[in-house]
């Protein structure tokens, strides 16, 4: 990856998210990391795209299991979106329903991944999720297409 880039952390848990903020400054990465708890949160910050000083994110990592909008509703959204549809979606979740990962590929997702029930698994994977998507892929760019300003 040769640019720091955002990454959206979508998780209603505040210990897989703090775990998420450990790996990343252990790492000290020069990406943003931006959490939020809810999916209407997430929902009113992606409905503001565009408008001057709103970020997008590069890849958003989703939970499933949301209160509220479910993170299935708010794939659904993002890869239904022109502007947002080309942001990588990591759907990272304790569902081992083969429904949920079927829905989740059907809905465009770039990925399932579960989440281990134990802490040590947890923190494995997440480091293994922030060094696959930060160290080896290229991310597309909207502005590259001129979708969306930042």
């Amino acid at each position: 990856m040769n640019k720091p880039c955002t990454i959206l952390l979508i998780d209603d848990n505040p210990a897989e998210i703090l775990l998420f903020q450990e790996v990343y400054n252990e790492h000290r990465y020069e990406h943003r990391l931006i959490a939020m708890h809810t999916t209407d949160d997430v929902m009113n910050f992606l409905s503001r795209r565009g408008a001057p000083g709103v970020i997008i994110p590069d890849i958003i990592v989703l939970d499933l299991d949301m209160p509220g909008v479910t993170g299935l509703d708010v794939l659904r959204s993002v890869k239904g979106s022109t502007e947002l549809a080309v942001i990588p979606v990591i759907l990272f979740s304790s569902s081992d329903s083969v429904h949920d990962v079927h829905m989740g590929y059907r809905l465009h997702a770039n990925c399932f991944i579960q989440k281990p029930a134990d802490l040590h698994g947890l923190y494995s994977v997440v480091k293994r999720i922030m060094r696959f998507w930060f160290e080896t892929v290229t991310l597309p760019s909207p502005r590259a297409e001129g979708d969306v300003s930042r």
